[in-house]
């Protein structure tokens, strides 16, 4: 996955370019609050695809201020795409009128994403000849990370693997130093994800929230990964 452009330099692109844009499509809530603003300077049709609704959006008891200001942001919106019927649901039960709303599909390139050999995966990623589980994800409390290491630390026998980035980083790593079965793979660049993946024998996703769509789960799934 490229990195994002960043803000500053996505607004200068929309300003200079004003008159060649006929639609801004802003990814997720902290380019949709630039889109809002882009939309009545520019008076062009803005779309928003959320990635998370339930995680984010919607986990925000107590805060009577951000869900209001973020209601303001998609209201704004000419189309707003959610990830599931269930998260496009919760958007009209937000505030936002039903033909404003619609679903898109994930989707992964099956021919970067695919069955390879096992033997050869584990070769080149390092990975131990034994039953391995593999997270890939954010290092994030929410995303489980804790929990699965928890498993881990009651399951001696079973390698579990875990690729990505995020504050819990570190904590995976002090208990792989600690923990034989527990590797710490880090940040692993996207085309390097497939080899992971069949390098595995089954994909563990231990969110702590309702998941939007899991782009994990299609990438391994593509692989044969369970």
């Amino acid at each position: 996955r490229t990195p994002p452009t960043p803000v500053s330099a996505a607004l200068v692109i929309a300003l200079v370019n004003r008159r060649k844009i006929s639609v801004i499509h802003c990814h997720g809530m902290i380019c949709a609050v630039i889109g809002r603003f882009l939309k009545a300077c520019l008076n062009k049709r803005v779309v928003i695809s959320i990635h998370a609704v339930y995680g984010w959006l919607y986990n925000l008891k107590g805060n009577r201020l951000l869900p209001r200001f973020l209601k303001w942001v998609l209201q704004g919106a000419d189309v707003v795409l959610a990830l599931s019927d269930a998260s496009r649901r919760e958007l009209v039960e937000m505030g936002l009128n039903q033909n404003q709303t619609d679903t898109f599909t994930y989707w992964v390139d099956q021919s970067t994403f695919h069955p390879m050999d096992k033997s050869e995966c584990r070769r080149s990623t390092g990975i131990r000849n034994k039953f391995t589980v593999l997270f890939v994800g954010r290092m994030i409390a929410v995303k489980g990370v804790e929990t699965l290491l928890a498993v881990a630390k009651d399951m001696p026998d079973i390698q579990f693997v875990f690729a990505g980035d995020g504050p819990l980083a570190s904590t995976v790593e002090t208990e792989s130093a600690l923990h034989e079965n527990i590797i710490c793979a880090g940040r692993v660049d996207n085309r390097d994800l497939p080899a992971h993946y069949n390098s595995a024998d089954v994909i563990c996703v231990p969110s702590q929230y309702e998941e939007g769509f899991g782009r994990v789960i299609l990438e391994a799934l593509s692989c044969g990964l369970p």
